[in-house]
């Protein structure tokens, strides 16, 4: 078997095609994903939601180019076999570069995960801390207050 599939077209070049697709389309997730990071931590909540939104298209685009991907992946390893090395050593080099690009923009976004629950969660945190605080007052001043009784003689 050559470049070719069962069906005549060129699978190789297809497949070559998606992937460069694919590992653009993580280039810019992953860039997305860093200017991200940085808007979580300044607290700008309107920038994250243009940012998400962008960030949607994109997953959705990645979504969009794994159609037909089943068709030129089938029965990958025999097709890869017939290639020439270097070709395969692309093949290798492509799937192993969106598999990084893809773990570090959701290991990015765990990070911003927990960063986003623990900014969820301070203003809680700080409201008890203050009521807190209102009832130590409250007690001090109920102990600062309470009468002084002579001491007994005796």
């Amino acid at each position: 078997m050559s470049q070719f599939s069962a069906t005549g077209s060129l699978w190789l070049p297809s497949l070559l095609e998606i992937f460069e697709r694919q590992n653009g389309i993580l280039d810019r997730l992953d860039q997305l994903s860093e200017v991200q990071s940085t808007v979580i931590a300044d607290g700008r909540t309107d920038r994250l939601l243009d940012l998400l939104g962008k960030r949607q298209r994109l997953i959705d685009e990645l979504l969009a180019s794994q159609t037909g991907m089943s068709e030129l992946t089938g029965d990958l390893g025999r097709r890869v076999e017939s290639i020439a090395p270097l070709q395969r050593d692309r093949i290798a080099s492509m799937v192993k570069a969106i598999g990084e690009r893809l773990a570090r923009v959701i290991n990015r976004d765990e990070k911003d995960q927990q960063t986003l629950g623990a900014n969820r969660d301070q203003p809680r945190l700080t409201a008890t801390r203050c009521v807190s605080a209102r009832h130590a007052r409250t007690a001090y001043r109920t102990v600062a207050q309470a009468p002084v009784l002579p001491a007994r003689r005796g």
